[in-house]
């Protein structure tokens, strides 16, 4: 026959009791490092919507400048970015910026492909993009972080000479926010 301890109605309390706080613990760390990376995302999300990004993460045409006017000629980006047919943006774009015509330039000079584009997506939605392998060029969010990290033509919007604008928080500061957006669990507003 087998027999049974009797546990205290006190310890099974306390043990219930801590329990119930570590779980409610765990919630709050959650709820804290989800704050936190949504916060960190919301840091860049500027970066991502300035004319400088979104003058190329486009569905249709490239634009250039602040205002966002259409580039000319009216190239399209083909399915590997960097134009169609007798319209390579390598053409004009050079590894390094023209000084008399210029036009800028940067090494591997080309378009995200169309799945990239980010026209009318608010921050919540290219943050979704991003993490998403269907919208990101297939990459993990590791490689997200290498390709801002090692991409000529991402480098060269901070540094695109001339009176050029430039993007709103600084090139370090933003790779630094996007790479603790990652290490929080990349998470995104609702």
């Amino acid at each position: 026959m087998r027999q049974f301890q009797t546990v205290s109605l006190p310890l099974a309390f306390g043990v219930a009791s801590m329990v119930a706080l570590a779980a409610l613990y765990a919630g709050l760390v959650h709820a804290s490092h989800r704050a936190q990376g949504v916060a960190a995302f919301n840091e860049v999300a500027p970066v991502f919507q300035s004319p400088r990004c979104m003058n190329c993460h486009r569905s249709d045409l490239p634009r250039v400048r602040k205002d966002g006017r259409d580039h000319v000629p009216r190239v399209r980006p083909a399915s590997d970015g960097a134009g169609e047919g007798g319209e390579r943006c390598t053409i004009c774009h050079r590894d390094t910026n023209n000084p008399i015509s210029r036009i800028p330039g940067a090494p591997h000079w080309k378009m995200p492909p169309y799945e990239m584009s980010w026209d009318g997506l608010e921050a919540a939605d290219i943050c979704a993009n991003l993490k998403d392998r269907r919208f990101n060029g297939d990459r993990s969010l590791a490689e997200v972080l290498a390709h801002v990290e090692k991409d000529a033509v991402i480098a060269w919007a901070w540094t695109p000479g001339s009176d050029r604008s430039t993007p709103p928080v600084p090139f370090d500061a933003f790779k630094e926010r996007l790479a603790r957006w990652i290490s929080l669990g990349a998470p995104c507003a609702d």
